[in-house]
């Protein structure tokens, strides 16, 4: 029963993350207006949530292979509840800004916990059940802004939200409660592949496959982020319509989504390295349609491809990493996870600066550099894969 039950559990989790990452964007307005204060001022939201998902993600692994992946999914819901909880009755900026830290520290306990958990329970398919989890992850993306526009759109004050949030959170963490996890140990008894059980060191520096997928999810995050961030401004400056450009990060998540689910059996059918390469390779090809044309349809094709082919790379990363490192699971899905977090705060930075130098064509650029760059690294990583066979 608990078999069913785990996976369901998890799913939903993850799900619940994704709803509640993005409700910051329709209620910042109204917190600017409420605390009084400028939009450079209230940029600091972000910079506090990107530490506390770094440092979440950093510590995360480490304290799940410590003391357990049920232990950090409840640490992560505590953290959730009261950070949320007292956003909405908080009058203080400096207070709201820990409280901020303290909701991404918790998500990055969650997100190290749910990806770690999904691999340990799912051996022989990581790349379907990884790829399933972030296309659930890609629907709650959907799903939460929209939620919390409606909830606006009624009148309600900004901090209901904040409320529902935590009461979301606290609803998951009884029905988490009496969930059994499997525990570390557990894992490693299953592993029949001796030489993955070396120490974490010594992978390291004889196999160079987990620096390449730290490269694949570093690209892949800084590559998104750098788009979906900088378009509503791009599209802005080309004089398009508003709601085009907000529409247009609806349209990138819905190829995500869309793509992740698909490659919840291309990664089992093709294999993870040929899976990474078909990705960017498509990323190559339908990139330049989002960033050098200037008529709408061919922005939003490019946009929907972009996001539909950019989708399986992290989460098949994630599957190949693990499965080359089993016991390490939990470090190496935090490993991956820092690397999502490095990329998210350089590549759109760089972007951005180059665009104010030149513009935004140009800072884009940027972007498909890099997915050239990640090409490369895939025919490395399946020559790689074909001479640890022979």
């Amino acid at each position: 029963m608990n078999k069913a039950i785990l996976p369901f559990v998890i799913y939903l989790g993850y799900f619940v993350i994704g709803i509640v990452s993005f409700i910051i964007s329709p209620t910042l307005p109204l917190i600017i207006k409420d605390f009084g204060i400028s939009t450079a001022i209230a940029g600091s939201i972000f910079t506090a949530a990107s530490l506390g998902g770094f440092i979440g993600a950093l510590g995360g692994g480490v304290l799940s292979d410590l003391f357990g992946r049920k232990f950090l999914v409840i640490l992560g819901c505590l953290f959730q509840i009261i950070g949320f909880g007292l956003i909405a009755l908080s009058r203080s900026w400096a207070l709201i800004l820990i409280l901020f830290f303290l909701t991404s520290l918790g998500r990055g306990f969650l997100s190290i916990s749910f990806n770690t958990i999904i691999s340990d329970i799912n051996p022989d398919r990581r790349g379907a059940a990884l790829n399933t989890l972030h296309g659930i992850y890609g629907i709650g993306n959907l799903l939460g802004p929209m939620l919390a526009g409606v909830v606006l759109s009624l009148n309600y004050d900004w901090r209901v939200i904040y409320y529902g949030a935590a009461a979301i959170w606290l609803v998951f963490l009884v029905i988490n409660m009496p969930i059994k996890y499997p525990s570390v140990s557990m894992a490693e008894d299953g592993i029949k592949d001796k030489r993955s059980k070396r120490p974490f060191s010594e992978l390291v520096s004889t196999n160079s496959i987990l620096p390449m997928l730290f490269m694949v999810s570093f690209i892949y995050n800084g590559v998104a982020t750098g788009l979906i961030g900088w378009i509503n401004t791009y599209l802005d400056g080309m004089d398009f319509h508003v709601l085009l450009g907000a529409g247009m990060v609806s349209v990138f998540y819905l190829g995500l989504t869309l793509g992740r689910f698909i490659c919840r059996s291309l990664s089992e059918q093709m294999g993870y390295s040929k899976t990474i390469l078909l990705c960017a390779l498509g990323s190559l090809a339908f990139y330049p349609f989002a960033i050098y044309n200037t008529k709408s349809i061919f922005i939003t094709i490019g946009i929907f491809l972009s996001g539909l082919f950019l989708s399986g790379l992290h989460p098949t990363a994630l599957a190949y990493a693990n499965s080359q490192f089993p016991v390490m699971s939990g470090t190496v899905t935090s490993l991956l996870s820092i690397a999502m977090s490095l990329g998210s705060m350089s590549l759109p930075w760089l972007i951005g600066l180059v665009a104010d130098i030149k513009n935004f064509k140009v800072g884009f650029s940027i972007g498909y550099v890099s997915i050239a760059i990640l090409v490369v690294i895939s025919i490395l990583l399946i020559r790689h894969e074909k001479e640890l066979r022979s």
